[in-house]
């Protein structure tokens, strides 16, 4: 084989090894949810889709007066509510322009028969403004939950002006 195709097959070699990355260091069996928001670009009009800032990557989330709620995960408690495992984690970027504004990241579970509250934590921006924070929550959800119960997880603006952006959620559930 020349020194070519030799260089070349280790060039090819060297950038696939690159291209595969070191694996994600999130632990997937308590893993319930983590988005970063990229794969929307592209795939969605989503109106709170948002590339004009983000933490990592190229697009965040972005809710405002004029759009209040961001996206929202949702999924039945039983799918990650068992074994004894109730308390859950969140971790996310969050970014707001006003130092007035009520923004939060809401964590709720409603009930599968009347859509009543069951659950509400509300996760608040109390940091400074203009600059990424990273929030952090730990919530222990009550037993007795009926399996098909609602989680849900969104971006809220209570009021102020300007935009909250919301980058690199994960939520997990801890043993």
């Amino acid at each position: 084989m020349s020194y070519f195709r030799t260089g070349m097959l280790v060039l090819v070699t060297a950038v696939s090894l690159v291209r595969c990355g070191a694996p994600d260091s999130r632990d997937d069996a308590h893993l319930i949810t983590h988005n970063d928001f990229e794969s929307y670009g592209g795939w969605t009009s989503l109106p709170t889709l948002t590339d004009e800032r983000a933490h990592s990557g190229r697009y965040s989330i972005k809710v405002t007066p004029q759009q209040p709620f961001g996206p929202s995960f949702s999924k039945p408690v039983g799918q990650f509510y068992h074994e004894g495992a109730r308390r859950l984690k969140l971790e996310a970027y969050v970014y707001r322009d006003d130092p007035k504004a009520h923004v939060a990241l809401i964590m709720a579970v409603h009930s599968p028969v009347d859509n009543s509250g069951l659950v509400y934590e509300e996760v608040a921006h109390t940091g400074e403004s203009n600059a990424w924070w990273k929030l952090e929550k730990v919530i222990e959800l009550p037993e007795g939950l009926p399996e098909d119960a609602k989680f849900k997880l969104y971006a809220w603006m209570g009021d102020g002006r300007g935009a909250f952006y919301v980058d690199d959620v994960t939520l997990t559930r801890l043993p």
